[in-house]
């Protein structure tokens, strides 16, 4: 091998193993970057590219070495900068030009390599053990000719700091010698000045070395630094070269240090990465991990797998890892691992345990590992629920048995499981599409809007309270862990997951305590996939703009994109596909066509703006809008029938002269009763009964229509009372306590448009109860509830038939119940009852729709080559 073999290179080692060609690299164990991935300053910087590399930089970096003296407590004189730490050493040899130079090894191989590129000879000093865990706990004696010592603190390759005071006796105790701290990984340790020891004026014969490319993840950029005595610096100013740090490095050291949070978060997970990792890596047999403050891990292999055998086999993966063959000292039975994140060290474990023999910690902080596919979009409404639903398709249908996730939902459209959970109706749907039973665990936290009191927050299917923003982010970390451990049960369960996002990934202000996006797609090494909405306009841009705000870090799991809702020639999209493309690294899955009366419900009440029904005319039905509208869904069914005109109004000019009128749920019923008298519908609801219109109230709807609504406890915010509309003798009282369940049951004989007996199922969520005043009938009795059998009158009428409510959701997707309306509506207008009917619209059908849409338009293996089979295309 090379004997000047750095890490990073994967053709260089891959023709030293003899190996006919580089695979390609997935995992990169073999440089010594920080796992959170770059600095959040370099985006900023590289927005600016453009105007920076149109200009000369400064000459000698000025700025630059005024803002990096500033951080680290130093005067500028004290300091140079230079374009990495290789390029600063070379620096001090042609200043110093010292006739020997000194290094303890194992030590760096970039020191002999400057050592020999400037002619001048290199002697070890001292040879540290392994038996002493490569740690320098005292003062070597030089030899004599050694005018310039390299010393390593955290050491390359051993991780090990060297004391401040062994630094301070090397210097003091020999003064004709220049002492060279290479600090290139201090910023990775709690208190990174301690590799010089404390002094002022500095030590005339120490000049201590850092490079910024590895805690702050710019390798490509190149920027490193050096401090000490004002006169070593000036003789190190004299052999410079202007212009050797580019105008990007210059602009982006003014700001590395100004970022608190990613070095805190940098010294705050970086060691426990570390430690997870060396526990699982010491578990496989035959391995020792030696202690490291960096981040990275020394590690001495079983003597039948020297570092050329194990590092050819993992190359062949695809996994790239640095031998130490070429450090004196240490040679083929060790080498050097980075540390990285959870899900790649998960990956390379796996990969040695295989090799090596013995199984790895699986109880490594993490996952259940399943494959795993995230659907992000770049706004609401992009289509992540109905693509999310065609992935859970397609791999129903290949025989993968596949769960839906999303870690938090915000909807008023809700769903009872069986077991009496709460859960968002997309979730539901893609679980209907996967062919799995729906439950909680597949939306573990789901937001209820209530208005200005905040929101209703349901945790793994129960309500916990009402929480404002404020109070809601401070519990982020209770909701995340939630998330996570749902994620995890689902994970035990099913051979793959199919996660879904929310919004946008890209909102920079809640990035950080965002855990339904990128995060969660990093908590489930998720491969990623993010759809454009081109039916809104400004797709590209959209693109664009969301893969340049996500972090590296999470930017890496974008497989590629999805075009979504296009009408029109594709042909026109190529030239833009081809720009893309090139400017984000990122493939263009395929354009996906409007998919007009798929017949699959919407995530949530974005989808009403669009027209409904079949344009029948027949009858017309109008649903009131209301402002906090929910389970918006119990009219979907009606909307696939023919002859049927359904509109979502919310003024009375809007209202008209329908047939039937519909008031459906809420998530708050006495804001949107009182908004019902404040906009005059309510007048209007009466003038329409008057005049024979038929009434019928779901839910919230149910309340509203009866003479009160008392809020004595504050369930929906502030106590009181409101008038209700008045057309049933029914008053509600609201509480705290919520009925969740799926009831089955028969229609009454009261009930107008169906025969007595007919039978009925769905589900109720209401916090309330409702108690009949009048003469008013019951329409409705529940015969079952949860899984006990029952008896129980449910729902209210009007004593002329035409006004009718009740708690259950769900009752019109019963197509009897809607043949017997429709009839019965058809017979009150005189008109042909053949002018309408009942579309028993299958579900199943329209999910193999969209699956077979996306089969034919989307290259979809990138997503799933690895995970399961190749698809249909």
């Amino acid at each position: 091998m090379n004997k000047n073999q750095h890490g990073g290179n994967a053709e260089a080692l891959a023709d030293a193993l003899g190996l006919p060609e580089c695979p390609a690299i997935a995992l990169d164990f073999s440089v010594n970057l920080n796992p959170l991935g770059p600095a959040p300053a370099i985006r900023r910087i590289l927005w600016q590219s453009e105007g920076i590399a149109a200009r000369y930089p400064d000459e000698y970096a000025a700025d630059a070495c005024r803002a990096l003296a500033a951080a680290h407590g130093l005067l500028p004189e004290q300091v140079v900068v230079g374009n990495g730490s290789t390029e600063v050493f070379g620096w001090i040899l042609q200043a110093l030009r010292p006739a020997q130079v000194g290094v303890v090894e194992p030590c760096y191989a970039g020191y002999r390599e400057v050592c020999d590129a400037n002619g001048i000879p290199m002697t070890r000093v001292m040879t540290l053990s392994a038996e002493a865990q490569f740690r320098l706990a005292e003062t070597p004696e030089l030899p004599d000719g050694v005018e310039l010592l390299f010393v390593g603190s955290p050491n390359n390759p051993t991780g090990v700091t060297v004391s401040c005071d062994v630094l301070l006796a090397l210097a003091t105790q020999n003064p004709h010698c220049t002492v060279v701290v290479d600090a290139s990984f201090a910023d990775f340790l709690s208190d990174p000045m301690t590799v010089s020891p404390p002094g002022d004026p500095l030590l005339e014969n120490m000049i201590v070395v850092k490079s910024l490319t590895k805690c702050f993840c710019i390798p490509g950029l190149r920027l490193g630094m050096a401090w000490g005595g004002a006169s070593l610096m000036d003789r190190i100013r004299q052999v410079r070269l202007p212009w050797s740090v580019n105008g990007l490095a210059q602009e982006l050291a003014l700001r590395l240090y100004a970022d608190d949070a990613y070095l805190e978060q940098t010294r705050s997970q970086v060691p426990s990465l570390r430690a997870s990792f060396a526990t699982a890596l010491s578990s496989l047999p035959g391995v020792t991990v030696f202690p490291s403050e960096a981040n990275f891990l020394l590690v001495r292999l079983p003597r039948e797998w020297p570092a050329a055998r194990l590092c050819k086999a993992l190359l062949k993966q695809g996994i790239l890892i640095r031998s130490c063959a070429n450090y004196e000292g240490l040679g083929e039975d060790y080498c050097r691992l980075a540390v990285r994140p959870l899900h790649e060290q998960q990956q390379l474990l796996t990969a040695l345990s295989e090799l090596l023999g013995g199984e790895h910690d699986t109880t490594t902080p993490g996952p259940t590992k399943r494959p795993a596919i995230m659907v992000v979009g770049t706004t609401s409404d992009a289509g992540k629920s109905i693509i999310a639903v065609g992935l859970c398709r397609l791999l129903a249908r290949q025989g993968v048995r596949v769960a839906p996730f999303k870690a938090q939902n915000m909807a008023l459209n809700s769903y009872v499981t069986r077991e009496g959970g709460e859960m968002g109706r997309a979730q539901v749907t893609q679980a209907h599409a996967a062919g799995v039973t729906p439950h909680t665990d597949m939306n573990p936290v789901l937001l209820k809007p209530l208005g200005e009191s905040g929101s209703q927050v349901i945790v793994n299917g129960q309500p916990i309270g009402n929480l404002k923003a404020r109070a809601f982010y401070a519990a982020k970390a209770e909701m995340r862990r939630a998330a996570h451990e749902a994620y995890d049960r689902l994970a035990v369960q099913y051979e793959m997951i199919v996660l879904e996002g929310a919004g946008s990934p890209a909102e920079i202000n809640l990035m950080e305590e965002d855990f339904v996006n990128m995060s969660m797609a990093a908590y489930a090494g998720a491969r990623t996939v993010l759809v454009a909405d081109i039916d809104r306009g400004g797709v590209f841009a959209t693109i664009f703009g969301t893969l340049a705000l996500i972090p590296p870090r999470y930017r890496a799991l974008i497989t590629g994109v999805i075009i979504n809702k296009f009408r029109g020639d594709v042909s026109l999209l190529e030239s833009g596909i081809r720009d893309i493309e090139a400017m984000t690294g990122v493939p263009v899955l395929g354009v996906l066509p409007y998919c007009r009366d798929l017949g699959i419900e919407e995530e949530d009440s974005l989808g009403l703006e669009r027209p409904r029904g079949t344009g029948g005319t027949a009858l017309d039905v109008a649903v009131i809008r209301l402002p906090r509208i929910s389970n918006y869904t119990d009219f979907q069914s009606m909307e696939g029938d023919r002859g049927i005109n359904i509109r979502y109004v919310e003024r009375v000019v809007e209202l008209g002269t329908p047939d039937l009128i519909i008031l459906p749920g809420t998530k708050n019923t006495r804001a949107d009763l009182q908004w019902l008298h404040d906009e005059g519908i309510t007048d209007a609801l009466h003038k329409a009964n008057a005049a024979g219109t038929p009434l019928i109230g779901i839910c919230g709807g149910y309340q509203m229509l009866g003479t009160s609504v008392a809020d004595g406890e504050g369930a929906e915010g502030v106590a009181g009372t409101t008038a209700g509309i008045g057309l049933l003798a029914v008053t509600t009282r609201l509480t705290d306590q919520k009925e969740l369940a799926q009831v089955q049951g028969v229609t009454e004989e009261h009930l107008p448009f169906c025969p007595v007996g007919t039978p009925f199922h769905g589900y109720e969520i209401h916090a309330g109860e409702s108690v009949a005043t009048g003469v008013g009938s019951c329409p409705f009795t529940v015969t079952q509830r949860r899984h006990a059998n029952v008896r129980e009158p449910a729902g209210d009428m009007s004593e002329d038939g035409t006004v009718f409510g009740c708690y259950v959701h769900g009752l019109f997707d019963s197509h009897v119940l809607r043949s017997h309306l429709w009839r019965w509506l058809c017979q009150r207008k005189g008109i042909q009852e053949d002018q309408v009917s009942v579309v028993e619209a299958s579900q199943v059908a329209a999910f193999d729709r969209l699956a077979d849409s996306m089969d034919q338009h989307l290259d979809l293996g990138p997503l799933f080559n690895g995970l399961i089979a190749p698809l249909g295309n």
